[in-house]
């Protein structure tokens, strides 16, 4: 597979075989892979013809052995797959383009008619089977992409600067045009018409200024301003639109991306669905054709997608209880074979779109289903045909929603406005013992899930060592703050010594201060300090117990009497403590 950048989805898928660019050849060659094949590598046949990289593979809607192709040559190329080779040429060429050709589309109703579009600025319509152009219009600037609408009258196309026109094919006119979006980054369109839409509306894809994706829808009676614009996301890559005509819903995938977009139409509106996500990325993706949907499982799209060397398949499925009887709200009539030839429509011939119930096409694997479906349950059991289903799938993707009732009548009973579609969920299941039995791709399914288990081993592995270093961390942090707390609690004792030791120095230094100011002499000079504080502390003492007993009458112990006076007086004249200056006082007291 290759993975340069193109327009085109990555896979063309008929009912079987699928086509794509090869990458060991820069994608000029077209890979081709049948669907029924149950080999362990199934053989890929080789289209050789183009001489630039291939841009747009598509298959014919109503003949699952044509494709058409085209790249950088500017030529379309037709391909007949009924006799594969190892190598296949092609069947028949149309030139008509200057410059490289970068889309394809056939048209859903008119035999063998395709429209292509490039780089020389020029639109051309096709008759394939007679090799010739029908039609052709010079624009102005170059188109991106184009689509046909279901009754095959109009087509639109969106160019190089977002202008959104609708043409008039066999009146060789523009009908109507507008600037989609403000970002000319690869815009796309789509009709929103058909059992479930009407045949005035359409949806575009593109890039706001911010550029951020958005989605928008118009009606082309009144395409001025577009009727609902629904901001998506800021990722880089374009979206692709599909729709179901039958159901109204729009799939929007983009590549290099896991997450898979779905929106809702009904009554002129478009709303959003929940989104899912795949597990790989898929770098291209292709819609197989609605009667390739397993009926049993009530499985309303299949889509292949691609990566680097792989491809695998996506289920979209409706669960329903009672899947025995077949719902035929989910799978409508569908167009089958061509309603005009190209002379036909190029006349203006009117016909009705020729539909056929879905019961009415043959599918080799619903034969089982189709008969219970008769009442002939009996003639199943002979049915050797394999189911590409279990050689494929590596991931199924299932599609849900919401409803009470589960035995419905019609298709409007399910999708009407009481009974829209409420959740969607995505699951995944896997299919080893069916890739064992069948051998495909069981070598890198196997791989892949022992890298699963070796990872998982590994993260335990991480969070089990960040767990033990967490409970370490803790440890330490604890034991921290312990050590803390205790030398907070002895700082606290050794601050209370303190402010004992400091009180006690305090009352020292006011009774050094109290002596030293004091003019009183009755000490003597050889006294120490302590004897000192004691005689202060008494006086203290004696100076409270004279405040508290004021009112008590003084003791007589405490007078001094006469004849101790004159002891001390003599006391005074002997020492050396002031002398005849002491008697003096004494007498003047006296």
């Amino acid at each position: 597979m290759c993975s340069r950048p193109i327009e085109f989805e990555g896979i063309a898928c008929s009912r079987k075989a699928i086509a794509f660019r090869l990458s060991s050849f820069e994608g000029t060659i077209i890979g081709l892979m049948k669907l029924d094949s149950s080999k362990k590598n199934p053989k890929i046949y080789k289209l050789r013809g183009h001489k630039g990289v291939i841009q747009d593979i598509q298959y014919n809607l109503h003949y699952e052995n044509i494709i058409a192709s085209t790249g950088d040559d500017g030529s379309i190329l037709i391909w007949n797959t009924n006799n594969l080779k190892d190598e296949l040429t092609h069947s028949s060429i149309l030139n008509g383009h200057t410059k490289r050709c970068s889309s394809l589309d056939w048209n859903p109703v008119v035999n063998n008619t395709i429209v292509s579009i490039g780089q020389d600025q020029k639109i051309i319509c096709w008759d394939v089977e007679n090799e010739k152009n029908i039609f052709s219009l010079n624009l102005n600037k170059a188109p991106l992409c184009c689509k046909w609408n279901l009754d095959g009258s109009l087509l639109s196309y969106v160019d190089s600067s977002t202008k959104l026109s609708i043409i008039d094919v066999r009146l060789n006119k523009i009908i109507n045009s507008v600037k989609s979006h403000k970002d000319p980054k690869k815009p796309k369109v789509m009709w929103i018409d058909g059992l479930s839409g009407t045949k005035y509306n359409i949806i575009s894809t593109g890039f706001s200024v911010n550029h951020c994706r958005e989605v928008k829808l118009w009606d082309i009676r009144s395409i001025d301003n577009p009727i609902n614009v629904i901001d998506l996301d800021s990722l880089p890559s374009p979206l692709y639109p599909y729709y179901d005509e039958g159901l109204g819903i729009i799939v929007l995938l983009g590549k290099g991306e896991t997450i898979n977009r779905f929106l809702f139409y009904s009554c002129g509106n478009i709303k959003p669905l929940t989104g899912t996500r795949s597990r790989f990325s898929h770098a291209g993706f292709g819609f197989s054709p609605k009667t390739e949907c397993m009926t049993s499982k009530c499985e309303v799209a299949k889509i292949f997608k691609m990566e680097s060397r792989t491809i695998y398949m996506s289920s979209v499925i409706v669960p329903r209880k009672n899947k025995e009887q077949f719902p035929r709200d989910l799978y409508p009539d569908l167009i089958v074979e061509p309603t005009f030839t190209a002379n036909e429509w190029m006349n203006f011939v009117e016909k009705p779109i020729l539909r056929r119930p879905f019961l009415g096409i043959p599918n080799k694997k619903e034969q089982g289903l189709l008969k219970k479906c008769n009442n002939n349950s009996n003639n199943n059991s002979n049915n050797k045909n394999v189911s590409y289903n279990s050689i494929f799938t590596t991931i199924s993707e299932k599609f849900r929603y919401s409803n009470k009732s589960n035995n419905h009548s019609s298709r409007n009973s399910t999708l009407s406005k009481n009974n829209s579609i409420k959740n969607y969920q995505m699951s995944e299941e896997k299919n080893e013992k069916k890739f064992k039995a069948k051998g495909m791709f069981y070598n890198v399914f196997k791989s892949n899930k022992d890298k699963k288990i070796a990872d998982e081993k590994n993260d335990r592995k991480r969070k089990s060592t960040a767990n033990s270093s967490l409970k370490n961390s803790t440890t330490n942090n604890i034991e921290q703050l312990n050590d803390l707390s205790e030398r907070l609690s002895k700082t606290e004792e050794e601050n209370i010594e303190l402010r004992k030791s400091v009180s006690e120095l305090q009352e020292r230094i006011k009774v050094l201060e109290h002596f030293c100011s004091s003019k009183s002499e009755h000490y003597e000079k050889e006294e120490s300090l302590e004897d000192i504080e004691k005689k202060y502390h008494k006086q203290i003492l004696t100076t409270k117990q004279e405040s508290t007993e004021e009112n008590k009458p003084f003791p007589s112990s405490l007078h001094i009497s006469d004849n101790k006076k004159e002891e001390n007086v003599k006391k005074c004249t002997d020492n050396s403590l002031g002398g005849g200056k002491y008697k003096e006082k004494l007498k003047k007291r006296n």
